[in-house]
């Protein structure tokens, strides 16, 4: 008899739970539904962070590099300015020392290079320009393309500069002037 009620307790049980039961078990495919797109929502914000996170890593890393390259251009440039002074005062002590030297050929290969170097002064200038606009672009790669075109142009006129200056002191080392040591008065290392 104790056995029965027993029984009979737990069937009357789950009679009256039965209802809920059935609740529950429909309830956790929706909820499931639910954590899965907040999970979808919360990796899609990750993904997001960190790829602004990287883009800007690359961005101060272009940054950088091109503070590094502009700076180079622009020792490069004082540099062969320094030389061009340099040049210019030599000629004028020959000039000055002996006029029936014709200096004006020198002159001119000098007065070319520094137009050509103030050219490519103007054109490092204008790529310092352009480079916060490659940055703030959507799609850098079009803009990158005309400034890497400009840096070579700036790098080429760099180098011809360099070669007319070369070709400048070689023409000037034959027009020395005043008195030169014979090669019996050099002493012996």
């Amino acid at each position: 008899m104790g056995t029965v009620l027993i029984t009979s307790l737990l069937g009357l049980q789950l009679l009256l739970a039965a209802p809920f039961i059935s609740q529950a078990t429909s309830s956790p495919a929706p909820r499931r539904q639910l954590v899965k797109e907040e999970i979808q929502v919360r990796n899609e914000e990750r993904r997001a962070t960190i790829t602004a996170r990287l883009t800007e890593i690359r961005r101060e890393r272009i940054r950088n590099y091109f503070n590094r390259l502009v700076g180079r251009l622009e020792a490069a440039i004082a540099r062969l300015e320094k030389l061009i002074t340099r040049i210019e005062s030599r000629i004028a002590k020959i000039e000055e020392l002996d006029e029936e030297i014709d200096t004006a050929p020198i002159t001119e290969q000098v007065n070319a290079a520094k137009s050509k170097l103030a050219e490519a002064e103007a054109e490092l200038q204008e790529v310092k320009d352009v480079i916060e606009t490659l940055l703030a672009a959507d799609n850098p790669q079009e803009v990158f393309e005309t400034v890497r075109e400009k840096i070579m142009n700036i790098k080429d006129s760099l180098i011809e500069v360099h070669r007319i200056l070369v070709h400048v002191i070689g023409d000037l080392k034959g027009l020395r002037v005043g008195p030169t040591a014979s090669p019996g008065t050099s002493p012996l290392p």
